[in-house]
C-alpha cells in the first residue's frame, strides 16, 4: 500500500509469482498440489529463512505450481513481540505445511538437502524488514533454481525466477 511502513511489526501475507506465470514448481492433480523437485527447493528455502534471520520470521506457507504463499512475522525495533505458531515450539516446525484445498503430497526431491541460506544480512542487532526477508527468499530460490537448471535440466526462466510479489489481499498490482 502506498505510504505504508513495511518495517513495522506485524504479520504479512506474501504471494510471490513465478515469472510469466509458468508452472515450474509442480502441478495440481485430483485437487492436490504435487511439488516437483523445484517446488521442494522453494519450500526448503522458505523454512531455512529461520536460520538466516534472528527470531521467528516465517510461518505457514504453501507452494503452488506458479506461485508461493507465505506469512512473514516481523517484530521490529519497537519491541513488539509477535507469537507465531512455531515460536511456541520450534521442534514442531514441519518441513511441509498443509493449507487450504491443495495440500502438498508425494513430492520427489533432488536428493540434495543443502540450501544456500547464508547468514543474517539484516545487520547486527537490526530487526529484519519485509523487504530484506522477501529479497533474501527471492535471491536464494533463484540461485537454487539456476543450480537445478544446470545440474538437473529443470526448465530455464527468461529474466527472473520469482518475479513479482503481492502483499495481502488489497495490494495494488
Amino acid at each position: 500500500m502506498k505510504g505504508y511502513d513495511y518495517t513495522l511489526s506485524g504479520a504479512y501475507f506474501v504471494t510471490i509469482c513465478v515469472e510469466g506465470g509458468k508452472c515450474l514448481l509442480g502441478d495440481v492433480a485430483a485437487d492436490e498440489m504435487r511439488l516437483n523437485a523445484a517446488g521442494l527447493v522453494v519450500l526448503k528455502c522458505w523454512n531455512a529463512l529461520q536460520q538466516r534471520f534472528d527470531g521467528d520470521v516465517v510461518d505457514a506457507s504453501i507452494v503452488m505450481p506458479n506461485h508461493f504463499h507465505g506469512i512473514i512475522f516481523l517484530s521490529g525495533d519497537d519491541g513488539t513481540e509477535i507469537e507465531t505458531k512455531y515460536s511456541r515450539d520450534k521442534a514442531a516446525m514441519p518441513s511441509r505445511v498443509r493449507l487450504g484445498a491443495a495440500p502438498t503430497v508425494g513430492a520427489v526431491g533432488t536428493g540434495d538437502d543443502s540450501v544456500g541460506v547464508g547468514i543474517n544480512h539484516s545487520g547486527e542487532g537490526a530487526a529484519p524488514t519485509l523487504g530484506s526477508v522477501v529479497g533474501a527468499f527471492k535471491s536464494i530460490t533463484t540461485n537454487e533454481y539456476i543450480r537445478g537448471v544446470r545440474d538437473y535440466g529443470w526448465p530455464a526462466f527468461e529474466r527472473r525466477f520469482m518475479a513479482k510479489e503481492l502483499l495481502g489481499a488489497d495490494h495494488p498490482e
